[in-house]
């Protein structure tokens, strides 16, 4: 996997504003390559639930996430900073804590207080 392109995880609940963030981190720092649920996030998802109900094996789910994270990195430049806004990450984050390269990972959460009651 490349490792001299700058990564970053961005995990969410639902409905905190992602895509939003994906456009404002783009248009305010040049070197910042942002996408939102990435091609392939959602069949990513599916695998990962899957594999965490059934035996925990993560074997192929690891496979396929290490393919497309890589996929994506490979079209950029070296100085590039990939952030990728992606809530269906939630169920892969042993996978991302794998990875062979420094990472930066934030959780976006709503106020509670406008979803809980």
């Amino acid at each position: 996997m490349r490792t001299d392109i700058t990564v970053a995880f961005v995990l969410s609940s639902g409905r905190t504003g992602t895509v939003h963030l994906t456009r404002s981190l783009e248009r305010a720092f040049p070197r910042v390559h942002a996408v939102h649920e990435p091609a392939g996030a959602r069949s990513q998802l599916m695998l990962a639930n899957a594999s965490n109900l059934l035996s925990g094996r993560r074997t192929v789910t690891r496979a396929w996430f290490q393919r497309n994270l890589q996929r994506r990195l490979r079209t950029l430049d070296a100085d590039t900073l990939y952030v990728e806004v992606n809530p269906m990450l939630c169920s892969l984050t042993d996978l991302v804590a794998e990875l062979d390269r420094p990472f930066d990972l934030v959780h976006a959460v709503r106020d509670p207080r406008t979803w809980v009651p």
